[in-house]
């Protein structure tokens, strides 16, 4: 019985990977668009 309450235990805790996938999106989005801008302002002043 122990072994089954860790498995629900691990499955409550990945009940909800929309959102760790959500959050991890807009970060790779926010990354790109600072890398995006920087390069615009490097190609800007050139």
């Amino acid at each position: 019985m122990e072994i089954k309450k860790g498995v629900q235990k691990k499955m409550t805790f990945i009940e909800r990977p929309h959102e760790n996938e959500k959050t991890r999106a807009l970060v790779y989005v926010s990354k790109l668009l600072e890398e995006a801008r920087f390069c615009c302002k490097v190609l800007n002043k050139e």
